[in-house]
């Protein structure tokens, strides 16, 4: 059902999505003379046109990582069927 490199790739692509939309962020903010030269990474998204990458960039990597989760959860579903069973007699 899904490819193993998605799988391996995903956390990846997520982490540099983030990385890559605090270096931008802070870059047109110190730039721009919005925050001073080591700012607060929260403070880098406050004031536009800076506000507007930082919410894109942290909003991609957010979906990045909610695709991981529901990823792994249907593998896990897929290749242990009987885990689930299990804890179904061990609840009740």
């Amino acid at each position: 059902l899904f490819n193993m490199k998605i799988c391996a790739v995903l956390p990846i692509v997520a982490l540099a999505t983030v990385l890559a939309t605090i270096s931008v962020s802070c870059t047109m903010a110190i730039s721009a003379g919005h925050v001073p030269p080591w700012p607060q990474i929260s403070m880098c998204g406050m004031y536009p046109p800076e506000r507007y990458v930082f919410s894109m960039g942290f909003t991609v990597g957010s979906v990045l990582l909610a695709m991981l989760l529901v990823i792994n959860h249907v593998r896990n579903e897929r290749f242990q069927p009987m885990r689930s069973q299990l804890w179904s007699v061990h609840t009740q």
